[in-house]
């Protein structure tokens, strides 16, 4: 967003140098080129620019505060870790502990059923090694009885210890299996929290880029654009006039004597009267263009009385 929001605010400063660059050059630029009338609608057409540059600096001004409340959500939802190198929900840690806690008692069990079954495993390996034992004084003949007698008793305890080892170990797995329900059911709930919390967080991207896009959407701004438009074609189409030019170019030559030049002028000021009425019932709704165009005719025809002036006395 901050990207895009560089591109407009550098296409609206485009759009005022271009109206500064231009609106200097056609003002400095020789009388031969351009000049009355036609120099004034080039200079209307040349000022769009500068309406256009407030267009979009409206809405880079709309789009900065969409910015500006995305920043706060990201303040209020995230947290800088690693010394500001990536960013952390702000309740990650909190979820993290809860699964932690939860599955802690699933932890304290598996643990007790390895110690268990490595029991088993040694028990079944002392329990071998007194058959063992036991098979070997039944097959030495030296060996008296009250010997026989001990291994015999070595070979039963081993095999009741392993009994209940292996007793313990089918209970410590029934227990497993019961905690690790437990957990699943409290894992539910706390997951059923992250999911409401993520979904917040979802829906405020979504109203966010729902912001973004109706900001940046130029049919929001349709209608002053074209009233824009418009009201220069308007002037262009009425305010412009080759007729009213050649005759005042007439004039600066001192030629308006003559009966074509006459006749001419004839003509421009019977339509200028009837643009004066035109304009008179225009709506009242003023024009930023219009005005412009006022003050610079104004200018320009106190200059043309100057140099017209100027040119008779020579």
């Amino acid at each position: 967003m901050e990207d895009y929001y560089e591109i407009e605010r550098t296409r609206a400063q485009a759009l005022l140098l271009f109206n500064k660059k231009w609106t200097k050059h056609l003002k400095t630029q020789s009388r031969i080129s351009s000049y009355h009338t036609t120099k004034r609608a080039q200079l209307d057409t040349i000022r769009i620019a500068k309406h256009l540059a407030r267009i979009d600096d409206n809405r880079c001004d709309a789009l900065k505060t969409v910015i500006n409340n995305y920043r706060t959500l990201v303040d209020e939802t995230y947290m800088h870790v690693n010394f500001g190198r990536r960013f952390e929900h702000c309740r990650f840690r909190e979820f993290r502990k809860l699964f932690k806690d939860a599955h802690a008692s699933v932890v304290k069990s598996e643990k007790s059923l390895d110690k268990l079954r490595d029991r088993v495993c040694r028990a079944e390996q002392a329990l071998l090694n007194a058959n063992r034992a036991v098979e070997k004084v039944i097959h030495d003949e030296s060996s008296n009885e009250r010997k026989r007698l001990n291994k015999s008793d070595t070979q039963i305890k081993c095999e009741n210890q392993l009994k209940q080892l292996k007793e313990k170990v089918v209970h410590a797995e029934q227990n497993l299996d019961n905690t690790k329900q437990t957990y699943r059911k409290r894992a539910k709930q706390i997951f059923a929290q992250c999911q409401q919390v993520e979904e917040q967080r979802l829906e405020q991207i979504r109203e966010i880029l729902l912001m973004f896009t109706q900001t940046i959407h130029l049919q929001k701004y349709a209608p002053e654009i074209e009233q824009v438009y418009e009201e220069l074609i308007s002037n262009i189409s009425t305010q412009q006039n080759s007729l009213e030019d050649l005759a005042f170019w007439a004039k600066m030559y001192g030629i308006e004597e003559d009966e074509s030049a006459a006749i001419s002028l004839s003509k421009v000021e019977s339509q200028t009267t009837v643009k004066n009425v035109s304009g008179e019932l225009r709506s009242p709704r003023a024009s930023v263009m219009a005005n412009n165009s006022t003050i610079d005719n104004e200018q320009e025809q106190s200059k043309d009385r100057e140099e017209l002036l100027a040119a008779k006395i020579s």
